[in-house]
């Protein structure tokens, strides 16, 4: 080898070394989930699309919820928007939903560097989760579904609920949505312990069950989907489907709405308000979100 070439293939080996470079060369999520333990079980392009709609679903509400009125706002309803156009884009490229023929369409060759786009906005939403809830968390366990960070996360979100009342409701239907489209493809005993569990959501009231370790009901679900998930009827594994995703949307789309009407309040108002959810009285691209049109398409 040359010197040239030698001088080039220095700085190769030394960021091969490294186990961030690692994370993002052989780790299907990159640098957001490094390990598989933790990860919601996802195989199919579809499935990892819709695991970060579940994580969009939770994260959006309580950033919204938790951010102080006026720009502060805004500036969340912006971020939440450039997460809507990335995860549209990333079902797509799925193969969900056909772009208009003057858009270039997404092929599946561009699906890991759109997971990335996607997972670059929701760490950068759970960063102000975590500043706004003074949480003692990174935003890759947040963005991961970690169940040790959700249980914390869990936690403060019931000693704010009435500030966050929404976002805790949300949570709740996140965790629901998912654990019921694992029990519609999985078999075997952790299947049936997911579709109990499932089944006894309101069977007292509100859900306040624990089992012998004294785990909370919503942490016994996501634990009980993640084992079900791995054991499915066929390949094609679990799917939220078009349902549930209009669902979770839904979620995001009233907290968009009451987040509107406050970014002219606060100490430091809004210039130009935005908007992530519905249409607003007045009809120009600034009360109109493009990006939750584009993404309600593309999950249909």
């Amino acid at each position: 080898m040359n010197l040239r070439k030698a001088s080039l293939a220095a700085p190769l080996v030394f960021l091969a070394s490294c186990s961030s470079v690692k994370d993002e060369l052989y780790e299907p999520d990159g640098f957001v989930a490094p390990h598989f333990n933790k990860r919601l079980t996802a195989v199919t392009q579809e499935q990892r699309a819709d695991r970060y709609l579940i994580a969009f679903a939770i994260v959006a509400p309580l950033a919204l919820e938790t951010s102080d009125d006026g720009q502060d706002k805004t500036n969340i309803i912006s971020r939440i928007n450039f997460t809507q156009k990335a995860l549209a884009e990333l079902y797509i490229a799925a193969g969900k939903k056909p772009t208009a023929l003057t858009e270039p369409k997404p092929t599946q060759y561009a699906f890991e560097s759109l997971g990335y786009d996607v997972q670059k906005q929701l760490y950068r939403l759970s960063k102000e989760l975590i500043i706004q809830l003074n949480l003692d968390e990174t935003a890759e366990d947040i963005v991961d579904l970690d169940i040790p960070a959700m249980t914390r996360l869990y936690d403060r979100m019931k000693e704010l609920f009435p500030v966050v009342r929404r976002g805790a409701a949300t949570y709740r239907d996140a965790i629901y949505a998912y654990g019921s489209a694992v029990s519609e493809s999985c078999e075997g005993p952790d299947c049936e312990k997911l579709v109990q569990l499932l089944n006894a959501q309101y069977a007292y009231g509100e859900p306040t069950s624990r089992d012998a370790t004294d785990r909370r009901y919503f942490e016994q679900v996501l634990d009980a989907a993640k084992k079900a998930s791995a054991t499915r009827k066929d390949t094609a594994s679990w799917s939220l489907g078009q349902q549930r995703r209009l669902a979770l949307l839904f979620h995001i789309q009233k907290a968009c709405d009451a987040a509107f009407k406050t970014q002219d309040g606060g100490e430091n108002p809004s210039a130009a308000p935005l908007n992530c959810g519905s249409p607003q009285k007045h009809n120009d691209k600034n009360h109109i979100s493009q990006q939750r049109q584009k993404l309600i398409e593309a999950i249909k």
